[in-house]
């Protein structure tokens, strides 16, 4: 058997594509303490997903800060956008799909793993945190 190639910044040759470059790459650093909570367990296969996909924006994207940097409590790096139509691109949700992907939303702000920081509307995002309130999490019977 052949040994795994291993680059030098620890990521192995199986994890990425690097014929697309890797500029852009990023990863979402997920702990098993989370991903066998009670609270991650309660979410829907797709609701997972999504908050898989959300994770992704703590690198690489545009944060809240960079467009209102004159409030002092958007420049937290916690604080992220995800739009409809950034879920339609993971193949998730279809353009009829939007009340799903709002209850899905609301389904992690219940189990603790984001906070609605600024409810967006009439072409404004909402903005959200990254939460820890998922460690409290219990479920209701």
């Amino acid at each position: 058997m052949g040994r795994t190639k291993r680059r030098e910044n620890n990521v192995y040759t199986f994890e990425r594509d690097e014929s697309l470059g890797g500029k852009q790459d990023v990863f979402a650093r997920v702990y098993t303490s989370m991903l066998y909570s009670p609270a991650y367990l309660s979410l829907t296969n797709r609701q997972r997903v999504l908050y898989l996909y959300i994770k992704l924006q703590f690198i690489g994207h545009r944060k809240p800060g960079t467009d209102y940097p004159e409030i002092q409590s958007l420049k937290g790096n916690d604080l992220f956008y995800f739009t409809f139509p950034d879920a339609e691109k993971t193949g998730n949700y279809t353009p009829n799909m939007r009340s799903d992907f709002y209850k899905d939303m609301k389904c992690l702000v219940e189990a603790g793993f984001i906070e609605v920081v600024a409810k967006g509307n009439r072409g404004k995002k909402s903005i959200y945190r990254y939460s820890g309130k998922w460690k409290e999490y219990r479920p209701k019977n």
